[in-house]
């Protein structure tokens, strides 16, 4: 009987074993092994076509090597996607194409080893990419900037006020007018660029809800709005600028009113307007509301010694 030819290896296997090593140990020099160490650490009837050895960094290490060369090249981030997807391609055309060149079970293990590194490459691809959401672009808001102060306030409230405006201003690029209002006292402060009214329209529905909020909610009761323009509730802010992009509504108790022989804490807000749509982070809504809890107890501090 004719002795059975040996078939023929697809490079491929070979590709895909050293993509597979590249990719599992990150950055670690690769080296394979000479023909005669192949033939000392495995029986001749094993029909790998490689064998990888993978060590950890030495100084007999040939860096300059293909095969280092070429494991580098896969664990390089801009390389990693692309050569995953390519990986695939060769997986599904020499499955297609070169099928019967290995035996059935050597087939599958070759198909199995590069369909693994592919996806590894382009798994790890994919989170090394920094994917960012784009950033909104700035808008010159429509409005004319100014100051202006309530004169019924005292010389400490007036001094808490204008603190806080320049403080909001000064910390988030983005902040362009703040608004202090209180339900004893009323618009207090506007600074920075302003709308068509002088007043803080305390009687619209989404304002009267922030207000709610702060009961509701003391430990979040911020109501921000990254889209105004996108909001009917637009219209309830005659006060800003008639472009803003965004703006936030910030709540807080500013010490006490007495109504109908009860006794009741008085409510204040502040109100912040951006020129970029989602200009506020979580962060700036967090750091916001420590600083209005700092302005209502100065103002609140103040009432009581008055």
């Amino acid at each position: 009987a004719m002795p059975r030819a040996r078939p023929r290896r697809s490079a491929l296997v070979a590709v895909g074993a050293l993509g597979a090593a590249a990719a599992f140990v990150a950055r670690a020099p690769v080296q394979v092994a000479s023909a005669a160490t192949r033939r000392r650490r495995r029986p001749s009837h094993v029909t790998t076509p490689a064998l990888l050895v993978v060590r950890g960094a030495s100084k007999d290490d040939d860096d300059d090597s293909p095969q280092h060369t070429f494991a580098s090249l896969l664990t390089t981030t801009p390389w990693q996607l692309p050569a995953g997807v390519v990986g695939l391609v060769g997986v599904a055309a020499n499955r297609a194409l070169l099928a019967g060149e290995l035996p059935a079970p050597a087939q599958s293990r070759a198909d199995l080893v590069g369909l693994g590194a592919c996806c590894f490459l382009i798994l790890e691809g994919l989170a090394a990419r920094e994917v960012e959401t784009k950033e909104a672009a700035t808008v010159a808001l429509a409005g004319i900037k100014g100051k202006g102060v309530s004169a019924a306030l005292s010389r400490n409230r007036r001094a808490a006020c204008e603190w806080a405006g320049a403080t909001i201003l000064d910390a988030l690029p983005s902040a362009r007018s703040v608004f202090v209002w209180t339900e004893t006292g009323g618009t207090l402060l506007r600074v920075g660029v302003l709308g068509d009214d002088a007043k803080v329209a305390a009687d619209g529905p989404t304002f009267r809800d922030a207000l709610r909020k702060i009961a509701d909610a003391p430990n979040d009761p911020s109501t921000y709005m990254p889209d105004l323009q996108a909001l009917p509730a637009r219209v309830e802010f005659p006060y800003l600028p008639r472009n803003t992009q965004a703006a936030l509504v910030v709540p807080f108790f500013c010490g006490v009113v007495e109504e109908a022989a009860t006794v009741q804490k008085s409510v204040g807000a502040l109100i912040v307007a951006a020129d970029k749509k989602r200009a506020f982070s979580p962060r700036d809504l967090a750091w916001t509301g420590q600083l209005a809890t700092r302005l209502g107890a100065l103002l609140g501090d103040d009432a009581a010694s008055d």
